[in-house]
């Protein structure tokens, strides 16, 4: 939590020192913003294609346990019965 406190400190301070113009300021304050973005970017990316996947993935496994061989009480059609042993 220290650490945290620290951090947004400094990144404040750089933010500060951005508003008054300073020129150093304003480019790490654009690249901390850039970086956020960019992760923001990452996850919502992720949620939608989680949730999209596992909207589709519903309507698969239905399908899928519905057509299931083994959700049957008997074996399925390609089972080929074991023979009588030569000899």
């Amino acid at each position: 939590m220290l650490a945290a406190v620290t951090a947004c400190a400094v990144l404040f301070a750089v933010v500060a020192q951005a508003i008054r113009g300073s020129g150093w300021a304003i480019a790490m304050s654009v690249a901390c913003a850039s970086v956020v973005l960019i992760l923001a970017t990452h996850v919502g990316f992720f949620l939608a294609a989680m949730t999209i996947s596992s909207f589709f993935s519903l309507f698969v496994y239905r399908k899928a346990v519905i057509n299931s061989p083994f959700a049957q009480d008997r074996p399925p059609p390609q089972w080929v019965e074991p023979s009588e042993p030569e000899g």
